[in-house]
């Protein structure tokens, strides 16, 4: 009798207890463990990494799993000089992203590039140098894993002087776009609604130009026979793309032109080289807001009205849809695969 309760209760125990739990989860059909990207995360204390680089398709990254980790992440973050607020690019390679998951003394988020760190704790958000080497030592951590697409070892930085700002690229012929058409329905420009740390790395460009904030990334005809190929297959190309958007209920319409009231208008664009290899290839959406303006989440970085040349967006055609990559900047989002219209919700 005693060798069949014991046995009741070691069943029981395994079916509270996954594997996935106790391993600290797993990846998706990409190799992705990112916040965005893990079908399931460990439930213990962890600091989730996110590879800045995608704005339609999965991140990839990794875990911090160890108080090692915790502690050694915590020096990096330790009496730190401040530094001014930089001027990140939008689109392409962005640095890292951290988001903390029950780690005492640690916080909410961190996102180090270019010798900059931002830290964002009970909505106080601070910048610091990077004078200890954050972004070199999560580099190092990545070639670990092997995750290395678009990657570049960054320098130490000793002052506010040695901080890596890359230009933003600049077109300086001046070029004056009208707004497009609208049709009265479009969402308002609300960043700070989609750029809270519970909501931001969870949404992805699709999400974000149908206006529904999810808990996971949307993908273009997931679930039905349309789904587009993934990075690295083939096929990976607007038609693809535009079909997948068709099967979700977009319709397509002329740029030029308003969408019916009750919708609004959204652009696709494609990657599918990854700026000549040396970026994953990606797709990313535009939307057009409140005023005629446009604007965009890339992945799982901060909604913007800006192109890549920080400039505003009247126009995805036109707007600046570079990508930045290890070696500068890419041709980046050089396919426009249209314009669509999208029910109002």
């Amino acid at each position: 009798m005693r060798k069949v309760v014991v046995s009741m209760v070691l069943v029981a125990f395994c079916l509270l207890v996954s594997p996935a739990v106790l391993l600290g989860g797993g990846g998706n059909r990409n190799g992705s463990t990112g916040p965005s990207g893990s079908a399931q995360v460990s439930q213990m204390p962890r600091v989730d990494v996110t590879i800045l680089i995608n704005a339609g398709e999965e991140d990839q990254g990794f875990q911090l799993l160890t108080s090692q980790d915790f502690q050694t992440l915590q020096s990096f973050l330790t009496n730190l000089p401040p530094a001014p607020a930089p001027n990140w690019n939008s689109l392409g390679w962005r640095g890292y992203q951290l988001f903390n998951v029950g780690v005492a003394g640690l916080p909410e988020e961190v996102r180090v590039f270019e010798g900059v760190i931002r830290t964002i704790n009970l909505g106080l958000t601070q910048f610091y140098i990077d004078q200890r080497g954050l972004e070199s030592w999560l580099t190092a951590q990545a070639a670990q894993q092997r995750l290395t697409t678009g990657l570049v070892e960054q320098r130490t930085s000793d002052d506010e002087s040695s901080i890596v700002i890359s230009p933003l690229p600049d077109d300086t012929t001046p070029v004056v776009v009208k707004d497009l058409p609208t049709s009265g329905s479009e969402p308002p420009y609300e960043p700070d609604k989609w750029n809270k740390p519970d909501v931001k790395n969870k949404n992805n460009c699709y999400n974000y130009a149908r206006n529904k904030i999810l808990e996971k990334f949307g993908r273009p005809g997931r679930g039905t026979t349309s789904e587009p190929p993934f990075p690295g297959e083939a096929g990976y190309n607007c038609a693809a793309f535009v079909a997948a958007a068709k099967a979700d209920g977009m319709t397509a319409v002329d740029c030029d032109k308003a969408c019916p009231e009750g919708s609004y208008k959204v652009a696709l664009v494609l990657d599918p080289d990854g700026s000549g290899g040396k970026l994953p290839p990606d797709y990313h959406w535009y939307r057009q807001d409140k005023g005629g303006k446009w604007s965009h989440k890339p992945g799982a970085g901060e909604a913007t009205d800006k192109d890549s040349s920080g400039k505003p967006i009247s126009d995805p055609r036109t707007a600046d849809r570079k990508r930045k990559t290890k070696d500068g900047w890419g041709a980046g989002y050089k396919d426009f695969c249209g314009c669509f219209c999208v029910k109002a919700s």
